[in-house]
């Protein structure tokens, strides 16, 4: 009987530690199976933030072939004049009439012995005569108007100062793009300022103004994307340049802005 009790004490007591050392062992496979998908999670984070700092200059450039189109619209910067020359330069190729520029409220149509002539345009005086945005139907001032310049409204200041540059060029753009019956254009700037100025025009002249027109523009625009070609990105890793680095931080940060603020303006 005593022998019988303790087989079965012993018995009790292996089974008791093999128990312990299986639990032990589970949890030792637990800790280092999490501690292996932890790196694979962390290494394709540090493997996508690379690819994604190493091709952020790639995702600004965006190019279409120029088709024949009514206006080039050029979007000024702080170039030394490689942008306008681009711009003059389609033009003399034929691939536009008009030459439309916002920042300066111009607007320049080629005359037949190709020299340019600048023509007048019914330019707005107040926010009546403004583009209305698309989803709060308000009237948007543009550079030049005198609600911008000169506006009593404390909702419109803020909007002015809200509102970045190239936002308020795309504006001026459409205005003067309706007011002479133009339905068709080239956008034209420095190759990292392209993107942006597409993301903007996107929303300025609304979804389908771009090819390849999967869906037709509500507005019933066409427009095209051409950057100067008087302007190469630099071979070298951006990070190492400093004005390439100034140009996409910039770029990014402004096209971040601009998303973040225009549901509300």
């Amino acid at each position: 009987m005593r022998r019988q009790s303790r087989k079965i004490a012993a018995s009790a007591t292996l089974f008791s530690s093999d128990h312990l050392l299986s639990n032990e062992s589970t949890q030792l496979n637990q800790r280092t199976v999490f501690g292996l998908n932890r790196f694979i999670f962390i290494s394709c984070i540090l493997v996508l933030l690379t690819l994604a700092i190493v091709e952020a200059p790639a995702f600004l450039l965006v190019s279409d072939a120029p088709v024949k189109s009514d206006a080039v619209i050029l979007f000024l910067g702080g170039e030394r004049g490689t942008r306008e020359r681009e711009a003059r330069q389609l033009l003399k190729e034929g691939w536009a009439e008009y030459l439309i520029v916002p920042a300066r409220n111009q607007v320049q149509k080629l005359g037949p012995d190709g020299k340019l002539i600048r023509i007048e345009w019914q330019r707005p005086t107040d926010v009546a005569n403004q583009p209305t945005h698309e989803r709060t139907n308000q009237r948007t001032p543009s550079p030049g108007s005198s609600s911008l310049n000169h506006g009593t409204d404390e909702l419109t200041k803020l909007r002015n100062l809200v509102v970045e540059d190239t936002h308020q060029e795309a504006l001026i753009a459409r205005d003067i793009m309706e007011r002479l019956g133009l339905r068709s254009a080239i956008l034209t700037s420095s190759p990292y300022h392209m993107r942006r100025i597409r993301i903007i025009a996107d929303h300025v002249f609304r979804p389908g103004a771009f090819p390849p027109f999967v869906k037709e523009g509500q507005g019933g625009f066409k427009l095209y994307t051409v950057p100067t070609r008087y302007e190469t990105p630099n071979e070298g890793f951006w990070l190492f340049n400093s004005y390439d680095r100034k140009f996409v931080l910039t770029e990014y940060g402004k096209s971040l802005w601009f998303l973040l603020y225009t549901p509300f303006v």
